[in-house]
């Protein structure tokens, strides 16, 4: 059979807007997450020790690596932040504080 559309949960995303880089940390520990997901199943669900985990691989990576990493981030921002200005004055950037401010208003 069809599986029913799930209902979406959270705050609208406004999947219009220029994508934000990413922060050194979550460079490191996002392609982790999916790593330890699949070789401990256990922190799926357990959130305080995923976290925790992370948090571990963070701390094993170099000083160099880390500052690599975040002058990458910053130039990456210097790319962002104009495209983010100029789609802050798009049609699109409106309608999507519309419906972030009706879902404002519901949860209200």
């Amino acid at each position: 059979g069809t599986v029913p559309e799930k209902k979406k949960r959270g705050r609208p995303k406004d999947l219009n807007a220029p994508k934000r880089p990413q922060t050194a940390k979550a460079k490191v520990t996002m392609p982790a997450r999916d790593r330890l997901k699949t070789e401990r199943p256990e922190l799926a669900t357990d959130l305080k020790a995923m976290f925790t985990a992370l948090n571990e691989i963070w701390e094993q990576v170099s000083q160099e690596e880390k500052d690599r990493l975040q002058k990458e981030y910053e130039e990456e921002m210097e790319i962002w932040k104009p495209k983010w200005e100029a789609y802050k004055k798009t049609d699109s950037y409106k309608e999507f504080c519309l419906a972030k401010q009706e879902y404002k208003d519901k949860k209200e």
